[in-house]
């Protein structure tokens, strides 16, 4: 079985798309194809012109060096139960929870073992 070229089909932009904004035909000749390849600057200009820009995000690591595997702390919080309230308690609750440096399930699971040691005596009076 021969093996078919992909050919792209043609842009089509007409004669108005060749022209800058003064009327001028563009020189589209600078662009090369994917196959001409381009000339391939390195990882060592690209650090020299990130410098003098200022950009420091990558100086921390090499960049051909693979990045730090992170790992994830399994959650014991697998369940999930969606209630209804209304803005002004969800935002005391995302308050609280911010307060005291927990997360959601977190201060779910203490207000239930509160509740369950302490608020019952409330609800007998």
């Amino acid at each position: 079985m021969a093996q078919q070229a992909r050919t792209r089909p043609p842009l089509d932009l007409g004669d108005e798309a060749a022209e800058d904004e003064e009327g001028e035909a563009l020189d589209l000749s600078g662009f090369g194809t994917k196959e001409s390849g381009g000339a391939d600057p390195g990882n060592d200009k690209i650090h020299q012109v990130a410098k003098k820009s200022g950009f420091t995000g990558g100086a921390k690591r090499d960049i051909g060096a693979p990045p730090a595997l992170r790992r994830r702390r399994r959650s014991p919080f697998t369940d999930q139960k969606g209630i209804k309230c209304r803005p002004e308690d969800r935002d005391r609750f995302e308050d609280l929870a911010a307060e005291l440096g927990v997360t959601d399930g977190t201060l779910f699971q203490m207000l239930l073992e509160c509740f369950e040691s302490e608020g019952r005596k409330w609800l007998d009076r």
